[in-house]
């Protein structure tokens, strides 16, 4: 499956290491226009090596290439993953209602 602006995707990253003692896990990410931020994760709760995250609406706020890298921070210590990328399509730009469609009665 493919990911769409606002998609509400997870990310799992696995960092090779157990990063269940660190303090900060965060999920740096560059959109298509450059603009950069990012995310706090957690801990996978199945594997210590591997950090979580799952987007809201309006994360994925822009089509194109995206970049994401995990850095762990501890007491002095910072680790960073290389980066990821993957493609955010655009959707196509339907508005679905639920309401029947109207007919208008010719007036002429």
């Amino acid at each position: 499956m493919e990911t769409f602006v606002n998609d509400t995707v997870q990310f799992t990253i696995d960092t090779n290491i157990d990063v269940s003692g660190y303090t900060s896990l965060m999920l740096r990410y560059k959109k298509p226009s450059g603009i950069t931020g990012c995310w706090h994760g957690v801990i996978d709760p199945l594997d210590n090596s591997c950090i979580t995250y799952t987007c809201a609406i309006g994360d994925l706020d822009e089509a194109g290439e995206w970049l994401i890298q995990a850095t762990v921070t501890s007491a002095g210590v910072r680790l960073t993953g290389r980066w990821n990328s993957f493609i955010v399509h655009d959707p196509l730009r339907m508005f679905c209602t639920t309401l029947p469609p109207t007919t208008m009665v010719p007036t002429t």
